[in-house]
């Protein structure tokens, strides 16, 4: 593990990530929060052999300036976090990944209508479990990642 991929900080979901890129093949993501650790672990061949397309959705612009790419894959969209739902709406995608979320929770119920698993950091699993989610996978000791599914069965993901 290298300092980047420290379990505290910033960096704490990447682990949880790679585990699901290993349980499934991932082609398309989307994420509220775009991030110089997810968006870029998402773009890295390593990682995710398989992304063909990565949208973020980011409300800062300032932070949206740092997490920009040239890589084709990706496109960024700067908006109001109240405008990501409308936004994405007709967009899908194999996974929603949903960073920092506290006001973004709202997204989680959404994120499930654009793909089959929704992954949130900085959240943890008992925040999820009573919120008749059928499926809950979390990583809540320092990493504080949890998955969420109604359709594929998360207890694969190891890390």
């Amino acid at each position: 593990m290298t300092e980047d991929d420290s379990q505290e900080g910033w960096s704490s979901h990447k682990p949880a990530l790679r585990a699901l890129a290993r349980l499934m093949p991932i082609r398309s993501v989307i994420e509220f929060g775009a991030g110089l650790h997810s968006t870029y672990l998402f773009l890295n061949l390593n990682e995710f052999p398989l992304l063909e397309s990565l949208v973020s959705f980011e409300h800062n612009e300032v932070w949206a300036a740092q997490a920009r790419t040239n890589d084709p894959r990706h496109t960024l969209l700067v908006m109001p976090i109240d405008e990501f739902a409308a936004k994405s709406a007709d967009l899908k995608a194999d996974f929603v990944f949903i960073d920092s979320v506290g006001d973004r929770f709202s997204l989680i119920a959404h994120g499930l209508t654009l793909a089959p698993i929704v992954a949130i950091h900085d959240y943890q699993e008992g925040q999820l479990s009573t919120q008749g989610f059928k499926y809950v996978r979390g990583f809540n000791s320092i990493i504080q990642t949890v998955f969420v599914s109604n359709t594929v069965d998360l207890s694969g993901i190891h890390l």
